[in-house]
């Protein structure tokens, strides 16, 4: 019995000292930080062990608390507060510890900044003349600016051409007629606007900043199109006609323009181009179906009363635009084959001046009224009104006698 009792004490003592021995003991550390000027506690300071991914922040007296383990007897940290300098510290803790570090605790002040601003007149980007419309009566809309920098063209061949400024075109860019927002019917890259330079007296060219008040449509920019009112003070009327001949398409252009007082106060001005030219061709064969026919007339009328002026305006625009032939593929074949052969497909000996089939036939129609009321030198009243009508047909080549039924025949309202 005696044994037993020994026995029992040594299982007694073993599974104490292994209870001894399994336990983990820790240091609590207390961390106060306090200014070094006036000796305030600094909240919001933090501290993050070395060891450790985490760091603490002090409250509202300045105070951290850690619970480090007894293992750590060199305790490394780094201390930031605010947008002082980060401290690096080093301690050494055998027991719980109660510290202090004092902070040099300072505000960073800069100096005064003060923002001047200037008042910014929207004026235009880029400036195209009467003059300058003139030399270029023959030019698309879209090649009326494509030699300037930043401002090219997007070609679908012969006249088929959408403007692009800094590489955005066709609903990233507003044209405004006279005060009318364009709308037609360009909604593929095959599709050029349904205007023409010839529609006015100026075009001015807005990018950036100063095209936003033309509203989302003009991200890229804005092409408006206006007509000044014309000097009463003249009482003769005055205009230009410029003629000209193409011969990489043989044909022939006719673009006119005259002003003048019809009444007191009373302008008129009126403008019209007729176009028209056959096959363009390369330097070893003929483009075939390239031709291009092209109608516009406008009519302006502007009136002025005291503070009150007003413009009204009536303008058609007509373009019938062949389709390069060979470019009409009809199966993957046929694509294979036009890619391999030095000559296209439907290459005529001579020029043709017919216009046939795959064709865009379209019109644009466009009545509107603007009147700007001089509330003072600086406040003006302005409103402006319009209707305009785009019809626009496409032909493809059919079978049978469809030929002239259109692919596509639609009608935009605006």
């Amino acid at each position: 019995m005696q044994g037993l009792r020994y026995i029992a004490i040594f299982l007694l003592f073993m599974l104490s000292s292994g209870l001894t021995f399994g336990q983990s003991s820790s240091f609590n550390v207390s961390i106060q930080f306090l200014d070094h000027h006036d000796m305030s506690p600094l909240p919001s300071a933090s501290f993050k062990v070395e060891s450790s991914e985490n760091a603490s922040i002090a409250d509202t007296e300045g105070k951290i608390h850690l619970n480090l383990p007894d293992s750590l007897s060199t305790i490394r940290g780094l201390v930031r507060y605010g947008c002082c300098l980060n401290n690096h510290i080093e301690f050494e803790i055998h027991s719980d510890t109660s510290l202090v570090f004092m902070l040099e605790s300072h505000s960073e002040w800069m100096e005064d900044i003060t923002v001047h601003s200037e008042e910014h007149h929207n004026h235009a980007n880029v400036y195209i003349s009467s003059a300058k419309l003139i030399e270029a009566a023959d030019a698309s809309f879209a090649q009326l600016t494509s030699h300037i920098p930043g401002i090219t063209m997007i070609s679908y061949g012969g006249q088929i051409a959408k403007p692009m400024i800094h590489g955005l075109y066709g609903h990233r860019l507003q044209i405004v007629n006279h005060g009318i927002l364009h709308r037609d019917q360009d909604w593929g890259i095959e599709h050029a606007p349904d205007i023409s330079p010839w529609a006015g007296s100026q075009v001015e060219i807005y990018t950036r900043s100063p095209a936003v008040r033309y509203g989302s449509s003009a991200m890229g920019g804005a092409y408006v199109i206006s007509t000044p009112m014309p000097s009463s003070d003249e009482g003769h009327w005055h205009g230009s006609v410029v003629n000209s001949l193409y011969f990489n398409g043989l044909g022939a252009g006719l673009h006119g323009r005259i002003n003048g007082v019809i009444a007191k106060d009373v302008m008129l001005t009126y403008s019209g181009s007729i176009q028209g030219q056959g096959d363009q061709f390369s330097s070893d064969y003929i483009l075939t179906n390239t031709g291009m026919r092209q109608h516009v007339q406008r009519v302006n009328l502007h009136s002025q009363w005291k503070t009150w002026q007003h413009e009204a305006h009536v303008s058609y625009f007509a373009r019938n635009t062949g389709i390069l032939r060979s470019a009409h593929i009809g199966n993957v074949t046929d694509l294979n084959e036009a890619l391999n052969r030095e000559t296209p497909f439907y290459t005529e000996d001579s020029p043709g001046f017919t216009i046939n089939n795959p064709r865009q036939a379209t019109q644009h129609y466009t009545v509107g009224s603007n009147s700007q009321i001089d509330l003072n030198a600086n406040t003006h009243l302005h409103i402006a009104a319009g209707y305009q009508q785009n019809e626009r047909q496409e032909f493809d080549i059919r079978r049978g006698n469809r030929d002239s039924i259109p692919v596509v025949d639609l009608k935009l309202r605006t």
